[in-house]
């Protein structure tokens, strides 16, 4: 139970940070298709007998890299890529998973997630991940804000784009394969995008939006957590119904006092 509560409060953090930016760049669909995508990295995970965000995490980077350089042809759109590489991808774990053998039990995982089977070498990872993240956004956090308002505008002041776009795919999978350990990979897309749509709602300012983000995944996170321990109902589902209310509460509010 500790373990899976200092999860949910790294998953948090880093939740907070790129869900705020998938919002203002309005490229959501990434993160969908990554949840399906590291398909073949969990399955491989469970058949070698590691963990299975190393598995997931080196599947993401490598399709991240190669949406990358793909869509940098005009010609092939970065959402045609993704799904070329993400339907491709998941194929293949269908295969894999299809000429292996006792992974089924396992598996279940990936799709609802398993927050309280969170191991300590888990928690390490999310850690050092949490650590580099916060640094990076400290470090080219105005770099960050100004390509997610308008690229051009920073190609022009001699922002290399592109490598901040590649930084930022990198850490979306990141965060994705290991957002997946806790709601599973069908809900990993509301963990990122509900806290930070809902915070749109009710502050202006990116840094507010960022932070007010944080703290709604976070309650939202604990308050679902002992919900589903104390009622016997998956984690990842409570902690998203949580999530899902408190937009509506906060969007009903605002119809109505606007």
């Amino acid at each position: 139970m500790q373990r899976a509560l200092l999860e949910l409060v790294l998953i948090s953090i880093i939740a907070g940070l790129i869900g705020t930016f998938l919002v203002l760049k309005n490229t959501a669909f990434i993160s969908e298709g990554l949840s399906h995508g590291v398909y073949p990295g969990i399955v491989l995970s469970f058949v070698f007998g590691v963990s299975n965000i190393i598995g997931a995490m080196i599947v993401g980077i490598l399709s991240i890299v190669g949406i990358t350089l793909t869509s940098r042809d005009k010609r092939i759109s970065e959402n045609n890529s993704i799904v070329i590489f993400f339907t491709t991808l998941f194929a293949l774990g269908i295969i894999i998973r299809g000429l292996t053998v006792n992974t089924a039990a396992s598996l279940s995982e990936f799709l609802i997630g398993n927050i309280l089977g969170v191991s300590a070498l888990d928690l390490l990872i999310t850690l050092i991940f949490t650590i580099v993240l916060v640094i990076t956004f400290t470090m080219f956090y105005k770099r960050f804000v100004i390509a997610a308002f308008d690229k051009e505008y920073a190609d022009a002041l001699g922002i290399n784009t592109n490598r901040l776009d590649l930084l930022m795919n990198i850490f979306v999978a990141i965060t994705v394969v290991i957002s997946i350990q806790a709601v599973g990979n069908i809900l990993v897309i509301a963990l990122l995008i509900i806290p930070s749509v809902t915070s749109r709602l009710m502050v202006r300012r990116i840094d507010e939006m960022i932070y007010l983000t944080i703290l709604l995944s976070l309650i939202s996170s604990v308050i679902g957590l002992y919900l589903s321990y104390y009622l016997n109902i998956p984690t990842g589902a409570t902690i998203i119904l949580v999530l899902s209310s408190i937009f509506f509460l906060t969007l009903g509010f605002k119809k109505l006092f606007r």
